[in-house]
């Protein structure tokens, strides 16, 4: 994010320092609040003025240690999150989050509540702009409500035209927002000269009024430095200066692009005379010098390769590397053919990244340049972005007519679908020679090793499709075999793209094929042809999706039309159950939907559902279209359970959805779904407007369902006091009982919103009313760590000392969180220090789990007992030493904790140390030195050494058996330490523990004979039938041993994996070795899902067995699986060595008798 800024030309000497004494400046900036609007012409230098005043005002901010301070440099040059407005709000908004942390709160519970919508681990959701629009702004309020704030926007202009101007307003918007609740905020944004109604906050500076004297001043420096052939006065270098800046007409680009040309006439022995008469044919405004760069500064022999080079330059998806563009410019020579392609070979190849940034002056003419990015890397880029604009616009037409020497024969729209078709050709060369020349387990190496071996695979994999579907139909004209070099590549360039960028939305799922990427793409040409062919039309990936499914994802009519008239399924559902036409509904493709609803498609079954979906998304015109072809708008069902309640939920609720849905007769008290009802989706979403529609159409105040109860919980528990006040004058029952915390009241307190709980106080509610997640409001607020609604709770006369909840008491809840503050607080209000109850016993105990040395001793001096019994842990003492924090342990030994006290989790503080996650050695000396018994025996591991075993912490095993540790001691979950290491996989703490003597055939004795069948079972050393399921038989690392048990095997599966049989029998059936390696892999995939339990989907086929904790009993189950039902002989140690999981299969497939090919033929073929 820093590229643009650290690139921008930092202003010349002597430069820029008028604005500083601009009386208009000056005023502005005495003002607390207010919008400072660089604006310019292209060119004139306003991100040189915006870099100086950066500086300026960043010393002063760093001199007084005071406010926030934030910016974001727009580069249209850059990757999507440098050069978007979504990329702006992610960037300020985590600026914001790290540098004042008391918005963390509710940032966080906004992410989280997304989660919560769609999903949380390798999220595939994306940010709405107007939720992060919301967020951010709402968050820069909060915080400059307590400090100055200062925001740096530069460029907004390079975001395109429409997001400019939605930009510029969005700010003022803000400023007048801080005005008007009288907050101290300075907003500086720079764009180009736009049409906006400026607000009374805005002051607006024109860069080309005042920047003729600093335009002077660079050109006058530049030519002192240029040595005059002749004897040039002084006046006629002034003169000189003058005229040229007169010329430049307050556009600072045209000046810096004139003077190397001035610089290389002087070289040429030409005087002030000839360069005065020169500037006559030198046109004024810079996109006439860019011409005139084109046609005249560029040598004619380099035009054709500059051509290419400028196509690249401005039309690919992000700035390309010096590296990059070695290999780019080289596919232009580049062909696909059976023998291997070096690229290094080809001809015109530039070896090295010093020669090409020669070239890339002889190139550009100064209309590009080398510029330094972050990971130590070097990009290409065009000097201003005005040079791009001009590209698009006119330049690489001119460039076209030159080398061609035709005029008028094409125009600039077929000029840009010429261009991409290039760049998708380059792709899909350079993807087909790499795949061609190299064996498939080549693509299963690390990312960085595919980069560094093939510097232009990251780019061609991502883009290639992307540069396809942009060109159209110009590709037929560069590629006569295309549909062949795709078949052929497609299977690789899957696991490259799964290697290269897992997690991207766009990474293609296992079983994608080249007609699904066709229809994705609206690739007619391809599509066609595949379609005469044998392609099953029908045929979906791994998720589910068909080439329909694709089209309506990407909102591909033309594509669509072709699939239905060759028979594909309109009605066809993926895995999650999703048609096409609610994919189109959800990516709110309007014209698609249009389509599909005037094919017939059934509305009756999918209608409700496509609603559903269109309304969450807040696409409002795909509603209107979806009730006019006759949805049931009251359709139940879904997340939601209705598309009032989806409108409703949308993030600050769509009011326009929700009236087109209330005047459909969207019954608005419909119960169900998340949320139980609209109108707590609404409040929940702290939408005000979407709320009073709703109570205006006689919405239910107090509705009772959903996972907050009540409308009024769902306001309060977002913190929303305008809400919140809505639905009280709607007669809203303040003390109304449900949901997650109980009342409205102990929601407001969990978030911590003083002004939300004054306002529910004044309203009556009862301060200590008991339910909820809690107990009561007191204990929600002292968890949250709110010391003010803390206060504002107990001024009202809440019970300090009230039991219940998660936490027993608020003393314990402000212990666990470790807030010293509020501790204090409830100490001094007579809260029961020793008070009993809740998840951790006691306040002493859930402050040494928390390892708040602190918050102990606080509550050591207010006399807590350090030996109390209960809770989780059992005592303090245990607690701290699980927590790891060796100065709690040593806190509470000196205050007299017993070391040897038995009870908890694990037994004693000894074990809890030893088998904590971050294995603490120090935690584990320090109790031994206080007389430990190294020998105690229960607890969750049977004794501290195998609790350290279990962990795999070899200093903690050596530390212990020095101390006398039984290293025989048998009992606890894994029956001694040696079993527990060897279980857990740590060879190094094995070989430590057999080293000092631990027998093994004792283990096994005790095992066979003392410890009973259900051992026995769990070892695989009997069969598990008609004994009782031990404890940790549903743990998933052992769930796979009793899989063949009908009363504990594949709970936790997936019920849509398919049989082992219909494998079986597709491998039988199957004509060609790719066809039997993917029923084979399809077979191997579902036996590993249930071993490890996990979705087929979340496998990655790069990946080792050994990455999904596979281990070696695991490793027998499934060679035994796969001897039995694949007929593949195939040893132990081979499968644990396998490099990956395609490896395997692969592997597996050649093994196999039951493919219907000689293993020796599928072999040859797969290598």
């Amino acid at each position: 994010m820093l590229d643009r800024k650290d690139n921008i030309e930092a202003c010349h000497t002597n430069t820029c320092e008028w604005i500083l004494e601009l009386d208009e400046y000056r005023s502005w900036r005495d003002q607390p609040c207010g919008l400072l609007w660089i604006k310019g012409k292209p060119g004139a230098g306003k991100s040189t003025l915006m870099v100086f005043l950066h500086g300026k005002l960043q010393k002063l901010h760093d001199a007084s240690h005071g406010g926030i301070w934030l910016d974001f440099f727009f580069t249209a040059r850059g990757v999507e999150m440098q050069r978007t407005p979504l990329g702006m709000l992610r960037s300020l908004l985590n600026q914001i989050f790290v540098r004042d942390p008391t918005i963390r709160p509710q940032v966080r519970e906004i992410y989280e509540q997304r989660c919560r919508q769609f999903g949380f681990g390798e999220r595939k959701w994306q940010w709405p702009r107007t939720v992060l629009e919301e967020l951010l702004a709402s968050a820069i309020l909060a915080s400059a409500a307590k400090q100055r704030m200062t925001i740096f926007v530069d460029a907004l202009d390079e975001a395109g035209t429409e997001s400019a101007q939605q930009l510029a307003v969005y700010f003022q918007r803000l400023v007048d927002r801080a005005e008007r609740k009288k907050i101290a905020l300075q907003v500086y944004i720079s764009c180009r000269h736009y049409p906006i109604l400026e607000s009374s906050q805005t002051v607006a500076i024109h860069v080309e009024d005042h920047n003729q004297g600093d335009i002077a001043t660079y050109i006058k420096d530049m030519l002192l430095e240029t040595e005059f052939g002749d004897a040039s006065s002084q006046g006629m270098r002034e003169v000189l200066v003058e005229e040229l800046a007169q010329q430049a007409k307050g556009v600072f680009q045209w000046a810096y692009l004139i003077i190397p040309l001035i610089k290389q006439r002087v070289t040429e022995g030409e005087s002030i005379s000839d360069i005065r008469d020169w500037l006559g044919e030198v046109p004024a405004g810079l996109e006439n010098v860019y011409i005139y760069i084109l046609s005249n500064v560029i040598a004619a022999n380099n035009r054709v390769q500059s051509f290419l080079f400028f196509q690249w330059i401005c039309l690919a998806e992000r700035p390309l590397t010096v590296v990059e563009i070695r290999y780019a410019l080289a596919a232009e020579n580049a062909q696909i053919s059976p023998s291997r392609t070096i690229w290094e070979k080809l001809h015109g190849f530039v070896e090295s990244n010093e020669r090409m940034k020669r070239r890339v002056k002889a190139l550009a003419g100064g209309l590009a340049e080398v510029v330094s990015s972050g990971n130590d890397e070097e990009t290409i880029q065009v000097v201003h972005q005005s040079v791009n604009d001009f590209l698009r616009a006119k330049g690489l037409l001119l460039l076209y007519h030159s080398i061609s020497g035709r005029t008028g024969s094409m125009d600039m729209d077929t000029i840009l679908f010429q261009s991409q078709a290039t760049l998708y050709r380059s792709c899909l060369v350079y993807l087909a020679t790499i795949c061609s020349n190299k064996q498939m387990s080549h693509f299963q190496r690390s990312k960085d090793n595919l980069v560094c071996d093939h510097p232009f695979l990251k780019y061609t994999t991502i883009n290639i499709f992307i540069h396809a579907e942009k060109a159209a139909g110009s590709r037929g004209a560069l590629l006569y075999n295309e549909n062949d070099i795709l078949q052929g590549m497609i299977s690789a360039w899957i696991r490259i793209y799964q290697c290269l960028d897992p997690s991207s939305a766009a990474c293609p799922a296992i079983g994608t094929t080249v007609l699904h990427m066709a229809a994705s793409a609206n690739l007619v040409d391809v599509i066609i042809p595949l379609l005469l062919g044998d392609e099953y039309i029908e045929k979906s990936n791994r998720v589910g999706n068909t080439a329909l499914h694709f089209a309506a994802q990407a909102g591909h009519t033309t594509a669509g039309k072709i699939l239905q008239e060759k028979g594909a399924n309109r009605e066809a559902k993926n895995n999650g159950g999703a048609t096409p036409l609610m994919e189109a509904a959800r990516c709110g493709h309007l014209g698609f939907v249009e389509w599909l609803l005037e094919e017939g498609v059934e509305i009756k079954t999918g209608g409700g559902a496509a609603l559903q979906i269109a309304a969450l998304k807040g696409h409002s015109g795909i509603v209107e279209i979806l009730l006019e072809a006759r949805a049931d708008v009251n359709a139940q069902g879904g997340k939601y359970g209705n598309a009032l309640q989806a409108a409703a939920g949308a993030y600050n609720g769509s009011a326009e959805t929700v009236k087109i849905l209330l005047d459909a007769q969207a019954d608005v008290n419909a119960q169900g779904g998340e949320f139980g009802n609209a109108l707590q989706a609404a409040a929940y979403n702290r939408s005000a407007e979407t709320v009073k529609i709703l109570l205006d159409a006689q919405a239910d105040v107090n509705a009772q369902g959903g996972e907050y109860g009540n409308a009024l919980q769902a306001a309060a528990y977002n913190g929303s006091a305008e809400t919140v006040r809505i639905l009280l004058d709607a007669q809203a029952d303040v003390n109304a009982q449900g949901g997650e915390f109980g009342n409205a009241l102990q929601a407001a307190a969990w978030r911590g919103s003083a002004e939300t709980v004054k306002i529910l106080l004044d309203a009556q509610a009862d301060v200590n009313a008991q339910g909820g997640e809690y107990g009561n409001a007191l204990q929600a607020a002292a968890w949250r760590g709110s010391a003010e609604t803390v206060k504002i709770l107990l001024d009202a006369q809440a019970d300090v000392n009230a039991q219940g909840g998660e936490f027993g008491n608020a003393l314990q809840a402000a212990a666990w969180r470790g807030n010293a503050e509020i501790v204090k607080i409830l100490l001094d209000a007579q809260a029961d220090v020793n008070a009993q109850g809740g998840k951790y016993g006691n306040a002493l105990q859930a402050a040494a789990y928390n390892g708040s040395a602190e918050t102990v001793k606080i509550l050591l001096d207010a006399q807590a007992d350090v030996n109390a019994q209960g809770g989780e842990y059992g005592n303090a003492l245990q607690a701290a030493a699980w927590r790891g924090s060796a100065e709690t342990v040593k806190i509470l030994l000196d205050a007299q904790a017993d070391v040897n006290a038995q009870g908890g989790e694990y037994g004693n503080a000894l074990q809890a140390a030893a088998g904590a996650y971050n294995g603490s050695a120090e935690t584990v000396k320090i109790l031994l030195d206080a007389q430990a018994d190294v020998n105690a025996q229960g607890g969750q591991y049977g004794n501290a050494l195998q609790a350290a075993a279990w962990r795999g912490n070899a200093e903690t095993v050596k530390i212990l058996l020095d101390a006398q540790a039984d290293i025989n001691a048998l009992g606890g979950e894994y029956g001694s330490s040696l079993l527990a290491a060897i279980y857990s996989g740590h060879a190094d703490v094995t070989g430590i523990l057999l080293s000092a003597g631990a027998d093994l055939l004792a283990t096994l004795n005790y095992v066979l004979t003392a410890r009973g069948l259900e051992c026995q079972a769990a070892l695989g050393l009997v069969p598990d039938a008609d004994v009782k399921k031990p404890d940790w038989f549903e743990k998933r690392h052992v769930s796979h041993l009793v899989q063949d048990s009908a009363r504990f095997a594949g709970a936790e599966l997936d019920d849509n994996i398919g049989s082992g049989s219909d494998h079986i029998e597709k491998i039988g059936s199957a004509n060609t070795v790719e066809e039997a390696v993917e029923a084979v892999g399809a077979a191997v995939l579902d036996d590993l899902s249930k071993l490890i339990i996990m979705p087929v989907d979340r496998i990655l086929l790069h990946r080792t067995l050994e990455s999904y904790g596979v281990d070696s009993l695991v490793v027998v189950e499934f060679r035994n699986w796969v001897v039995a039902m694949l007929a593949a002989d195939i040893s132990i140690l081979v499968i644990r060595e396998s490099r990956s999981i395609d490896n395997l299969i692969q592997l597996v497939a050649s093994k196999s008798r039951l493919v219907p090919v000689k293993p020796q033929e599928a072999v040859s073929k797969l290598g």
